[in-house]
């Protein structure tokens, strides 16, 4: 600690991540372990590359959303099997990719249609 109270901290180059339970529709009841497969398949494509992915649950579907530049890069990545594989070892049952790629807010997309 230096003399005026900071710290001597890393920084990590990471984008801001909002609570796991905004990639869950609403009315969904939320069982740990799906915050868990969130949070472990973001973590995942994170480390493949992709950071600012999110992983909208719906039921055991992955629906991945990208910032702008990835969709063409995950849909030509020679490692595309591997992410597959290793989001369905999380649990994940299928995996899709969201064409309109990242959009904040997206699961109030039903609220507002009401």
């Amino acid at each position: 600690m230096t003399l005026t109270g900071e710290r001597d901290l890393k920084k990590i180059d990471k984008t801001a991540m909002a609570c796991l339970l905004t990639r869950i529709p609403y009315e969904t009841e939320i069982r740990p372990e799906m915050l868990r497969m969130i949070g472990e398949g973001e973590n995942f494509l994170f480390n493949k590359g992709y950071p600012g992915t999110r992983i909208r649950l719906h039921g055991d579907v992955a629906r991945i959303e990208c910032l702008p530049g990835y969709l063409e890069k995950i849909i030509t990545d020679p490692g595309k099997e591997l992410i597959v594989s290793g989001l369905k070892k999380i649990g994940f049952r299928y995996i899709s990719l969201d064409l309109e790629g990242y959009r904040s807010g997206s699961m109030d997309q039903e609220i507002k249609e009401l």
